[in-house]
Parts: C-alpha cells; sequence; structure tokens
C-alpha cells in the first residue's frame, strides 16, 4: 500500500473525513470509507494573461461502516507480510553469511 492510502486511512480512521483525492478510490474499492459529499467550487487564477476561471472539486468521505472490520483484516495481513518478508530476509542471509565464513576459512 502506497503512502498516500496509508495517510488516508489514518485520516479517515482518526477524524471521519477525508478530502485527499489521491487516495480515494483505493478507500472506496477497499470500503475503508463512502462517499459524504462531491462538489464542485469556481476560483479564480491570477495568470500573466489576466485572471481566468477554474472549476476545483471537493469530495468527502466518511468511515464505511465496516471500517473497524477492514482495519483489522488490514493489520492481520500487514502482520503477516511483515513475518514472510522477515522470513525471507533471514533465508536469504543465511547463505551470504555461510559463503562469507568459507572465504574467511582460506
Amino acid at each position: 500500500m502506497n503512502v498516500k492510502v496509508s495517510i488516508g486511512l489514518h485520516f479517515v480512521f482518526h477524524y471521519d473525513h477525508l478530502f485527499n483525492h489521491s487516495c480515494i478510490e483505493t478507500l472506496l474499492r477497499n470500503n475503508y470509507a463512502t462517499f459524504k459529499e462531491i462538489r464542485t467550487r469556481t476560483i479564480t487564477v491570477q495568470g500573466s494573461k489576466g485572471d481566468s476561471k477554474k472549476a476545483k472539486l471537493f469530495i468527502t468521505l466518511q468511515r464505511s461502516p465496516d471500517f473497524q472490520e477492514n482495519m483489522k483484516k488490514f493489520n492481520e495481513i500487514r502482520e503477516e507480510n511483515e513475518k514472510l518478508a522477515a522470513k525471507n530476509a533471514a533465508k536469504t542471509a543465511e547463505p551470504e553469511a555461510a559463503a562469507e565464513n568459507k572465504e574467511t576459512e582460506k
């Protein structure tokens, strides 16, 4: 999971809403959040060629009813992945350590 999604989960977990666009799709797809509000706003942007109008999109999410259960599953999977990564790192380190021992014996 990328950093932006992790930060998004943190905000939804602690604040019950989120305004960041970059991780919205992932949070919705994995049922961590639901749409609360979608709105646009016209803003004036000052530029070298004069002022122009642009639309700004605001998407507000809130925690889904299954948020706590999904977070529990997420943490279980993360812990399992960390254990597997540590196990694989240990397996990789064993042959390297054996090779180093052989070289020092010569």
